[in-house]
């Protein structure tokens, strides 16, 4: 009985392809940079045809995509039980709230493992100064976790008197203080290697003092 290229068997090879596809350029993009780095290469490493890995990617950029695509599903997801949220008008619904700060923290920065960190080095700049590409990450990664998140935002503003848009921007400042931090740990800033450990707590209390405020004021 034949199989047909649908075939749940076929998919499953084709899915574990593609894992040893990304897996292989992880490792290429990082020892030889961005531009280095060829298909042939990570098709070599990946112990596949050089046609297989087009048949998953068009190109490099697409590899990156799918990296940095990766990297955002592999983190944890906040998320917040409202089911005993303080509902009274002006207060922090705790510890939902807190809780999905904290959670967001140690999310971003379960993401920096030194496989990853060395990943960034070496495909960043190529993010940060290719047009084209820097697109495609918005509109492919950054733009659909945003609104992602939009749904729970607007639950969480409800339960905390804080409104959407003040939360939106602090969970924003919390990714731009996050990639500022990548950089600083990439150049081995000495100082941030002292304290690293101690950065979730300290940026989650900061988060909170800030929230805390709004409501207040």
């Amino acid at each position: 009985m034949s199989r047909t290229a649908n075939s749940p068997l076929q998919q499953q090879i084709s899915s574990l392809k593609r894992a040893a596809i990304l897996k292989a350029a992880q490792t290429v993009f990082t020892e030889k940079g961005f531009h280095r780095a060829t298909i042939k290469e990570i098709a070599a490493k990946a112990d596949v045809a050089d046609g297989t890995v087009y048949n998953h990617f068009k190109d490099k950029n697409a590899l990156i995509l799918a990296l940095l695509a990766k990297f955002t599903e592999s983190a944890p997801t906040p998320s917040a039980d409202t089911s005993q949220a303080n509902t009274a008008p002006h207060s922090i619904a705790a510890p939902d709230l807190e809780t999905l700060i904290a959670s967001s923290t140690r999310a971003h920065f379960a993401m920096l493992t030194v496989d990853n960190l060395s990943l960034f080095q070496a495909v960043l700049p190529e993010v940060l100064s290719n047009a084209e590409l820097r697109s495609a990450y918005l509109e492919q990664i950054v733009l659909p976790t945003t609104r992602a998140g939009d749904t729970l935002i607007e639950s969480l503003s409800s339960s905390s008197g804080i409104s959407a848009a003040q939360l939106k921007l602090h969970f924003q400042l919390e990714a731009a203080l996050f990639m500022g931090l990548v950089v600083l740990r990439i150049i081995g800033d000495p100082d941030l290697e002292r304290v690293w450990e101690a950065l979730p707590t300290a940026i989650t209390e900061l988060m909170l003092a800030s929230l805390k405020a709004q409501v207040t004021s």
